[in-house]
């Protein structure tokens, strides 16, 4: 996570905001940034795969 995204979180809060509002922001924004790595390092399933894991868990 970089400033930039921080800040532009921070302009993107209303004018009042609580601190658990913002932190439930930053986790998003950590976690969207997880996924676009995972996705550049080929870290994905198909639907295919994703469709069989679901069988399997909801066995």
């Amino acid at each position: 996570m970089t400033k930039l995204l921080i800040n532009e979180a921070v302009k993107e809060m209303p004018d009042e905001f609580s601190i658990d509002d913002f932190i439930e922001k930053l986790i998003l924004l950590q976690s969207f940034e997880e996924g676009r790595q995972d996705y550049k390092r080929g870290n994905t399933f198909t639907h295919q795969q994703v469709g069989q894991k679901l069988e399997k868990w909801l066995r």
